[in-house]
């Protein structure tokens, strides 16, 4: 049981590291915004869903394109093309996810919004 809830403790620790990284951090306040707008205009149990899936996306795939560039950063301590291209090959797709996410709460807010 320890072992099971020591995994808890890692992954809070984890969660710790990585609001102190500027672009999750921002990630999670667009995040919070995304929240309080859907309670002030009372979307439906389907569009939080499409919410909440968005926002677990984008902030795991901007912790990842964070993880990717920090160890990039460790085991290449010069700049090189290789080095360059995984570094903005994960800030791609963390783009294509963003995307994703605003059209969707493009397509969620602008009804309700006019």
């Amino acid at each position: 049981m320890k072992w099971f809830l020591d995994r808890f403790k890692y992954a809070w620790s984890g969660l710790c590291y990585a609001v102190q990284d500027k672009s999750i951090l921002i990630h999670f306040c667009f995040a919070c915004i995304a929240i309080i707008c859907g309670s002030l205009f009372h979307v439906a149990s389907y569009e939080w869903m499409w919410l909440i899936l968005f926002i677990s996306l984008v902030i795991c795939g901007e912790i990842f394109n964070t993880c990717i560039e920090r160890i990039v950063d460790y085991i290449s301590v010069e700049k090189n093309e290789q080095a360059k291209q995984i570094k903005d090959m994960a800030a791609g797709a963390e783009f294509i996810l963003c995307i994703g996410a605003a059209v969707v709460g493009l397509m969620i807010f602008l009804p309700k919004i006019f």
